[in-house]
């Protein structure tokens, strides 16, 4: 399953199983044009740059710290009400990863 696709701007595109490891693709990967990912609880794809990140949440899907995304605000802060983590941009959860 493809969570996290990285568009390039030659044409290529290269894909991740999380959030995590795509969002650490995205920073090590040169000529990026867009960058996608998967709404956690809908399934569909949203721009990585739009979508509301929560990290280091009790719930542990794929790669750790995890990092689950959204396309809602209002749906990321109900699951982290169940499920703890902080809410984040994308540029926060990059930052949070590169600690």
């Amino acid at each position: 399953l493809k969570v996290f696709t990285v568009h390039l701007t030659n044409g290529e595109h290269k894909s991740a199983c999380c959030a995590h490891c795509g969002l650490m693709l995205q920073t090590q990967t040169k000529g990026v044009w867009q960058a996608m990912t998967m709404d956690f609880l809908h399934g569909h794809m949203i721009s990585a740059n739009q979508a509301i990140y929560l990290i280091d949440c009790d719930l542990k899907v794929c790669c750790v710290p995890t990092i689950l995304t959204f396309g809602s605000q209002q749906e990321a802060e109900r699951f982290q009400t169940g499920f703890g983590g902080k809410l984040a941009s994308m540029d926060e959860a990059v930052q949070f990863l590169l600690k």
